[in-house]
């Protein structure tokens, strides 16, 4: 227990509770946290190019080449790690300005297969076993069955015509 000299008491019994409880030795626990570590930052990493560059209420370039450059870092971050992508779809350019951002993202997302954005490279991008939802507001008078109807329909299409491809 030498490499815990230099640790607290309470930190030095932490450790040594954890090697009774699997870990053979201090440095295969400190390996583990590390590994841990990298992962979380990774998955931070991932976070930060998915979810901040497309929600962050200001307009991004969402062009072929956006597209393209958020899939080669997402599938070189995420190996694996993606564990959920919402689907919709829309215009393949990003709305302008802060407010026809905002109105898109609650109004004017669509099915899959009504828009522009390169829906099978985000599918591709997708690891196996990586659950996938819809995010498609239902547009104001319309029914919420006959919309969860075409959902699927459109949803089912999607999938059908990627399986086809990469198969």
């Amino acid at each position: 227990m030498n490499r815990c000299q230099a640790l607290p008491e309470d930190l030095k019994a932490y450790v040594e509770s954890q090697i009774r409880h699997g870990y053979g030795t201090p440095s295969e626990y400190v390996r583990e946290l590390i590994r841990s570590d990298r992962k979380q930052k990774e998955r931070e990493q991932l976070d930060s190019l998915l979810l901040d560059r497309l929600h962050s209420g200001e307009p991004i370039p969402s062009d072929a080449q956006f597209w393209n450059d958020l899939k080669r870092n997402a599938l070189k971050i995420a190996k694996g790690q993606l564990g959920y992508v919402q689907l919709c779809d829309g215009p393949l350019l990003a709305p302008v300005d802060r407010e026809a951002l905002i109105q898109e993202a609650r109004t004017n997302r669509l099915a899959p297969g009504d828009g522009e954005f390169p829906l099978d490279a985000l599918l591709d991008a997708m690891p196996p076993n990586c659950v996938a939802s819809l995010e498609v507001p239902l547009p104001s008078r319309r029914d919420p069955l006959a919309h969860a109807q075409r959902l699927y329909s459109t949803a089912r299409a999607l999938a059908d015509r990627h399986q086809r491809v990469t198969s």
